[in-house]
């Protein structure tokens, strides 16, 4: 396609002006229609295998563990849904610097390394090291970020621990039925 096209310089900008035919432009713009609509399918699968989930979550087996350590050790429990926020679909939260959570909770050091302990010690999540940089391993029996199919490759799974929080009681509720 041969165009007729010249330039017009408006504010310092140059535009370039081009005579198409309806047909042309037509084209034209299924053209681009069809090269936005490859661009959208490709943020679409990007999205799909982006390494971060947008949910997480808690399994309502371990709810009444859930709600009495929550209860007991908020502030610790603060850190816990914020790495559970955080992590990757393997339950794993990366560089988990203590000066990080400082910044971002206000607790201290100290705080945030007894919260951590906490946490361990209920088997809520694990800490490995690696090299000089820690990793935390959140229990999968206790929140899932992946695809349940998926959960057999859990990196921690262990039942976690009431330790000294109290046992939640079950509530169940009645229904009574009636005949009519």
């Amino acid at each position: 396609m041969e165009h007729n096209a010249e330039t017009l310089n408006i504010n310092g900008e140059e535009h370039l002006l081009c005579s198409l035919s309806r047909d042309e432009l037509e084209k034209y713009i299924l053209v681009i229609c069809k090269d936005n609509e490859e661009k959208q399918k490709q943020l679409e699968r990007f999205e799909g295998e982006s390494n971060v989930n947008k949910f997480f979550s808690f399994y309502v087996k371990h709810t009444g563990l859930i709600n009495s350590f929550n209860e007991k050790y908020p502030k610790a429990f603060n850190l816990f849904y914020f790495i559970c926020s955080y992590c990757d679909k393997k339950n794993t939260f990366y560089e988990a610097d203590p000066i990080k959570f400082k910044k971002h909770f206000g607790y201290s050091e100290s705080s945030i390394y007894s919260y951590l302990s906490k946490l361990e010690e209920h088997k809520f999540l694990k800490r490995k090291k690696e090299f000089k940089k820690t990793t935390i391993i959140v229990n999968s029996q206790i929140m899932w970020k992946n695809k349940l199919s998926e959960k057999v490759n859990s990196k921690f799974s262990e039942t976690p621990l009431y330790l000294d929080l109290p046992k939640a009681k079950r509530v169940r509720q009645k229904t009574k039925t009636t005949t009519i």
